[in-house]
């Protein structure tokens, strides 16, 4: 075939030549070329919306043979047609033995941007490094990752802590009053994956984990810890490096934003939105609100009552819409945020709970209640109100706000700015909680 028979590009408006035959030979052709297009239309309307996608194109290759070879019968032959409604050219030319070529192109498809190979590579020295064989192929852990960014069952958010071990007996030998229940096993690869969060993780609530066991066998189920409230918290215990176990976990810590943690130290943030590689982790100003909420309670106390209310605001703040917390250094809210909210007659005193648990003469079911009452509190609209004793004076509380134009954001936003305004006149810190999971905060030193 020599260069004759290479694809044309011409203007639509010149797709159709002058021919030197009769006006009844033009007619037809144009009339055939017409039908044509129109046909090669109906096909991919019904090949984008028929139940038979794949008999639809193949009646599209063939009639187009057809019209091809019907228009060589003509004295007249043209030399090209358009089909715009397909981006199909249909071409012809004379080869050079006098027979004739015809050739089907498709315009240049677009070139697709996608983080999966940078993130693949990024996650290449940690997959090598956690010493699992699920994770051999950094693509398994990769897809563990995108799954829990957003993990929704039937409409619904999930954030279950997904724990990857190679030996989850001893894993859970190593909880206090641990419990496990397995559920299935699977191929140990990006399938088995999706398919074991698919049984597990509506299951992953109120203290219940998912775990994977590494193997010649996926095994997943779930497993927890001890319901005491005041228990050490399960990574403390978990992800230690004791050898011969491996311990990675997986968790969404915020809307597009996902931690990957091994027990032998190594840990990353995945973020896969916009946000910069310096962005510092979402809940990083968790550890300072507790620390302002416990100031002034007694040293024998700050540990477990710090150790017990990060673990309520955690898990709660991965459920809320976003919430605002202001903690205050008087005995009651001020009067600023105190007029126009819900005050409880009776403050919620945490620390006095914990002192009795320690010593004793509690019910750990109380103080559990008492926090899943936060965790509603934290799902409400308004201000929630603690001490610097640990106390809860009030929730659903607000605040009034000035419309300065150098706040941008809603009403949330506006609301922080203005407690911010009244650090140390009534307040010793403000936190927020953003809708997507990032927080601010906002001390009496100055600590943000």
């Amino acid at each position: 075939m020599n260069a004759d028979c290479a694809e044309k590009t011409v203007p639509t408006h010149l797709a159709t030549p002058k021919y030197r035959g009769s006006r009844s030979v033009r007619g037809r052709l144009r009339l055939t070329i017409a039908v044509a297009d129109f046909f090669i239309w109906v096909c991919q309307v019904w090949s984008h919306f028929g139940p038979t996608r794949r008999r639809a194109e193949g009646g599209l290759r063939l009639r187009t043979q057809e019209i091809v070879k019907k228009t060589r019968r003509l004295k007249r032959r043209p030399r090209l047609f358009i089909a715009p409604s397909l981006n199909l050219a249909i071409s012809r030319a004379p080869s050079s033995r006098g027979s004739s070529c015809c050739k089907i192109s498709k315009s240049k498809m677009p070139v697709n941007i996608t983080f999966r190979t940078q993130l693949v590579g990024s996650v290449t020295e940690f997959c090598s490094e956690c010493g699992l064989g699920l994770f051999t192929k950094a693509l398994n852990l990769v897809e563990l990752i995108v799954a829990l960014a957003r993990y929704k069952e039937e409409g619904v958010r999930l954030n279950p802590q997904v724990y990857i071990s190679n030996d989850i007996r001893s894993l859970t030998a190593m909880l206090p009053d641990g419990e496990r229940l397995r559920v299935g096993a699977t191929t140990p690869d990006a399938k088995g994956i999706k398919e074991s969060l698919k049984k597990t993780a509506p299951l992953a609530t109120d203290g219940w984990c998912v775990y994977l066991e590494d193997g010649e066998q996926l095994e997943y189920g779930v497993f927890r810890g001890s319901g005491n409230p005041l228990a050490v918290a399960m990574d403390e215990v978990l992800l230690v490096s004791v050898a011969p176990l491996t311990v990675v976990k997986v968790f969404s810590i915020a809307d597009e934003c996902v931690e990957v943690r091994s027990s032998n130290g190594n840990y990353h943030h995945v973020f896969l939105d916009h946000r910069r590689d310096d962005t510092p982790p979402p809940l990083q100003y968790l550890d300072s609100l507790v620390e302002s909420i416990t100031k002034r309670c007694s040293e024998d106390l700050r540990e477990a009552l710090g150790s017990f209310l990060k673990k309520v605001l955690f898990t709660a703040m991965r459920e809320s819409h976003g919430c605002i917390v202001a903690v205050t250094n008087m005995r009651r809210p001020p009067a600023f945020i105190g007029n126009d909210g819900t005050i409880l007659e009776s403050p919620i005193d945490f620390a006095k709970l914990v002192n009795q648990l320690k010593r004793g003469a509690g019910d750990p079911t109380t103080l559990t209640n008492k926090g899943s009452l936060l965790k509603g509190m934290l799902n409400s609209d308004g201000i929630i109100v603690f001490d610097d004793r640990g106390r809860l004076l009030g929730y659903n509380c607000f605040v009034k706000v000035k419309h300065d134009a150098e706040v941008i954001g809603g009403a949330r936003r506006r609301a922080f700015a203005a407690l911010r305004a009244k650090i140390g006149n009534g307040l010793s810190a403000a936190f927020m909680q953003s809708q997507d999971g990032w927080t601010e905060f906002e001390g009496a030193n100055n600590d943000n």
